[in-house]
This record gives C-alpha cells, structure tokens and sequence, in this order.
C-alpha cells in the first residue's frame, strides 16, 4: 500500500453536478434502436469493469437490461435525453450521486480541476467576523470549492494566512460541493499533526491502495475551529469535515451532508459519451467506515441558514450542547 502526503492526482471527489436532464434538446427524431441498445450495452460493461462495488455493478447492470427490454428509453430524441434517463435509472439502483453521464463535447466543463462559473475571488473568503467581549477574535473562512485549479490552492493559502491571528475560526462548507482531495489534504495540515493519517483509499476488491497523511506545514492553527455543513455539502468538502470530527480536532454546526464518499474516474462510454464512474471509496482508518450514503453527522444539528450564528454563540460559550 502506497503511502501518500496528498491524494491521487488522478482520482477526484466528485463535484456534485446537476444532470444531463437540464440540457434542451435538440431534435424530435427518435433515436435508432442499435444506438440505444449498444449505448446500455457498453455503460453496463464500463460499470462491471470499473465500479467500485461489483455486486451493484452487477445490479445496475440487470436494471439496464430490464429498463431496455420494458422499451423505456426508446422513445430517447437525443442523445442527451438518452443519457440523462440511463442516470438517473443509475443513482436511483446505487444510491450513488457520483455517478454521471455526459456528452463528450461537455466533459471538459464538468471536471473539478475547472474553475466554477462564479468568479475566482468567490472561491474562498476570509474575514473576522466577531469579538467578544474580553477581545477574543472569531476568524470565518467561506470555501465554496474545492476546485483543483491551481488558483485555488494560491487563494486557500492566502486566506489562512489572513485568519492566522484569529483565536477560533469557522470554516463554512455549506454551498461547497466537493472538488480535489489535494486541497483537502492541505487544509487539513493548518489544524493537525504532520504525518496524521487522515484517509485511506479501497479499491473495488476491497484491498487498500493508498493512505493519505498530512502533507508536512509549518504555519498551524491550533484555536478552536467550527466547520459548518448542509445537505449540499459533499464528497471532498465532506472529507474534510469527517476526517476533523473523527480527529476530534473539529465541531460540525449545521445539517447532515450529501453522503458521498467515492472517487471517480472518467471514461469514454464511446466517441459521443463520457461517464464518471466511481472506482474507489475513502475509508476512516478511526471509524472503519466512510460517510456514503448517510453523510456527516454535525455535533451540533441547526438548519443550514442558522448554523453561522450557532457556530458563533458555541464558540463565544454560549450554548452547551
């Protein structure tokens, strides 16, 4: 088992992204019937080779079949009706919100080391938020993205240098839904040891390929630290937030996140279609589990819109749960 400072360049917690059922279409003729066979035919293959459980491989696989023979996707106009209802049959069989289609010519704009529409400047704010009264500073930290641009990481960093001096810090991932494990790592490293384990990775035959420890860092937050979640908090940003409750390092505020802990790999379906397909699963070596499917568990549990002002009054010892 290879043991790593950072993640797999190559493996990503998925973005969470919106379907190919948003798309227009752009045709009323129906799609041939060999197209639409041979597409379920080699998503199904791509699935049993690469998924990161072979028994639901197995079981979306059947689905498919059945979905094909029912006749409900002959009556696909398009490619990109076709692949947004073999999807969402998909999520629907594994539960599993990693997995994604998508046309070849949009695959570039669906990675996460793009930078996301908003602008960069948005990525990650950094501010004081709050003093109390005996002068104690409340350092907040917003990250939106973990996007693996490298002007990503250049704004992490100068963030947390701005906040150095904060006595506690708030660290919200409520609209952030995911990105580079890379980053995670690297923000993880401001608030433990040097060397801390902080992730495994499993392969599908259920054999560890990879532990991820904190990268070596010299500038170290040790005040109290707030992160705070919502139900669109997902995949790499739920990494973070697992890995530093489990650590104890960290006090979640807020909701129960996404619950998704796998890390995708991309392939070509064929020449018009790409899939993402979960290959590999993050693994707790404190816990023995992940968060798939059931998310992270704040300590403190508030509606999203709330979580702020409630992470404030803990930090400020104002509450006692």
């Amino acid at each position: 088992m290879k043991i790593l400072s950072v993640a797999c360049a190559t493996l990503l917690f998925c973005v969470m992204t919106i379907g190919a059922s948003n798309a227009s279409e752009s045709s009323q003729t129906r799609l041939p019937t060999e197209v639409i066979s041979s597409t379920i035919t080699q998503v199904s293959e791509l699935l049993t080779e690469n998924y990161v459980y072979p028994q639901v491989a197995a079981q979306m696989r059947d689905f498919l079949n059945q979905q094909l023979l029912a006749g409900n996707y002959k009556n696909s106009h398009s490619l990109r009706e076709l692949i947004s209802l073999i999807e969402s049959d998909l999520q629907k069989v594994s539960s599993d919100g990693h997995i994604n289609l998508m046309l070849a010519e949009d695959s570039t704009d669906r990675t996460s080391n793009v930078l996301p529409k908003t602008k960069s400047r948005k990525l990650i704010t950094a501010e004081i938020i709050s003093t109390s009264s005996d002068g104690r500073n409340i350092g907040y930290l917003k990250i939106n993205s973990f996007s693996g641009h490298p002007e990503t990481k250049d704004l992490l960093i100068s963030a947390m240098k701005s906040i150095a001096n904060s006595d506690s810090l708030i660290i919200d991932l409520r609209e952030n839904g995911g990105g580079d494990p890379n980053l995670v790592a690297l923000l993880s490293s401001y608030f433990v040891e040097d060397g801390t384990p902080l992730w495994n990775i499993i392969d599908r035959n259920g054999n560890p390929t990879l532990e991820v420890i904190s990268p070596a860092n010299q500038e170290k937050f040790m005040g109290q630290l707030c992160i705070l979640t919502s139900y669109k908090t997902y995949s790499a940003a739920e990494a973070f937030a697992y890995t530093l409750k489990h650590l104890d390092r960290a006090y979640i505020v807020g909701e129960a996140t996404g619950g998704g802990a796998h890390l995708i790999d991309t392939k070509r379906v064929n020449d018009a279609i790409d899939m993402r397909v979960p290959v590999v699963r993050a693994y707790n070596p404190i816990t023995k589990s992940n968060w798939e499917g059931r998310g992270v568990i704040p300590a403190l549990t508030v509606k999203a819109l709330h979580a702020k002002s409630a992470a404030i009054a803990y930090l400020h010892g104002e509450t006692t749960q």
